[in-house]
């Protein structure tokens, strides 16, 4: 376990800090949010991890982030540095708290500080009795009861249709949270966060993009920062070029090598794919190995054509060797994780699977309800050590936005029928991939 001796001078520097403006001295005394920034490789969760251990001798912390994939990783350094995490709060019960884990909490910041709205999502009645039916059982009685005919639901005037609302409180008395990633969260998030009275340390890298919907201030000045980097070489050219970015907001062209950092047109780009996304590569599950970065997801869905294209599987089910990027979360599996298709997929089209894949034909003969067509297989996230089985929802893949409550209502779909929600993973836009 590592400790203040183990950190390096300006690491010491921001942790003290850190301590004395939670002891209330300090230049950041009396400030109910601290930032601290620091670039890749800067050392930011070696300070945040050394912090966890001093703090949770005095109290319960929680640790959170605005994304599934971001949390996930952050549990697992703090795994790795001795700190076993939950993902999940701790229920309320009548009469108290109840179900606590001993566990700090670390999760999304959804997880958090938001509940399903009980107006348009009540719970469903669970099942009391061991044997169907029972009239004490009120899941029983529930399911005894006439079935009211399918509407779409109207605008809930409690959750403005947001389908969750803010916690009343949290689900124990924390001493601090730790937002990570901070750079992510926009303001109003932030508001909601700072309503329950705790101290919050937002953790971020100060050159990475805002938000991608409203204004984020959490990171664009940093109470602290960390900015030598300790995890790479400071002659490493892609280092070089984001630091030349950042402080004059321009390319420096001296430093594209032909190797790390290429410089090419458009029209070389489509070339490129074709030379390095080859039929060898999807053989040895190699795909991963190279990954196109886009600023809109217009551009990403055309890219990833592109290098299907290249590859030889355009307009078939998703093959073994494949890149595939989850869009939402689905524990384990989170928002953001991609892995490789382990098999070819079997096609599945209302829950029966189509033979040869020719699901219009197939589908036809079979009498089989092609709106929720899925393709079933196993992938391996590589990135994160995770091996999982998958349906993934034939209509997700190739559209720009991920599908959500609102688009599937107004298309007359079930998100729950759909499957899991997947796209290819040879291009992801810049705000995913950071």
């Amino acid at each position: 376990m590592l400790t203040r001796s183990d950190l390096s001078q300006d690491q010491i520097v921001a942790f003290d800090a850190i301590l004395a403006w939670l002891a209330g001295s300090g230049p950041f005394a009396g400030k109910k949010t601290l930032s601290l920034g620091g670039y890749a490789g800067s050392g930011k969760s070696t300070v945040v991890s050394v912090l966890a251990h001093e703090l949770l001798k005095l109290g319960p912390l929680a640790f959170c982030a605005f994304t599934g994939k971001a949390s996930s990783v952050l549990a697992r350094k703090l795994l790795e540095s001795g700190i076993s995490t939950s993902p999940k709060t701790a229920s309320r019960r009548p009469g108290g708290l109840g179900g606590i884990s001993p566990k700090p909490y670390c999760g999304t910041i959804h997880g958090l500080v938001y509940a399903p709205c009980d107006v348009c999502m009540p719970p469903e009645p669970k099942h009391t009795c061991e044997e169907y039916p029972d009239s004490d059982c009120a899941a029983c009685e529930a399911e005894k009861a006439p079935k009211a005919p399918k509407t779409k639901k109207g605008f809930c005037e409690k959750c403005k249709n947001a389908r969750f609302t803010r916690r009343g409180a949290l689900d124990r008395s924390y001493r601090l949270i730790i937002v990570d990633e901070a750079s992510m969260v926009d303001d109003a998030m932030l508001a909601d966060l700072l309503g329950y009275g705790v101290p919050i340390l937002a953790v971020g890298d100060h050159g990475q993009l805002p938000p991608v919907k409203g204004a984020g201030s959490l990171m664009k000045h940093p109470d602290v920062k960390l900015e030598k980097i300790h995890r790479q070489a400071a002659g490493n050219p892609i280092i070089a070029l984001s630091a030349a970015i950042r402080q004059t907001g321009n390319v420096d062209w001296s430093l594209v090598d032909g190797d790390r950092i290429v410089s090419m047109s458009r029209s070389e780009v489509s070339e490129y794919i074709k030379t390095r996304f080859t039929a060898e590569r999807l053989e040895s599950k190699d795909v991963l190995s190279t990954t196109l970065v886009t600023w809109t997801n217009r551009q990403r869905v055309a890219l990833n054509h592109e290098v299907r294209c290249a590859l030889g599987t355009a307009n078939v089910p998703p093959r073994a060797g494949e890149a595939v990027i989850c869009l939402k979360n689905k524990a384990p599996i989170y928002n953001g994780m991609r892995g490789i298709v382990m098999t070819d997929s079997k096609v599945m089209a209302d829950g029966e699977e189509v033979p040869g894949g020719d699901v219009a034909r197939v589908a036809k003969e079979m009498n089989l309800d092609t709106t929720y067509v899925q393709y079933k297989t196993t992938v391996d996230f590589v990135e994160d050590g995770l091996t999982e089985d998958v349906d993934m929802a034939d209509a997700q893949l190739f559209t720009e936005k991920t599908i959500d409550y609102e688009t599937a209502q107004k298309e007359g779909l079930s998100l729950g029928k759909l499957g899991d929600l997947y796209d290819f993973g040879y291009a992801m836009t810049c705000h995913k991939m950071q």
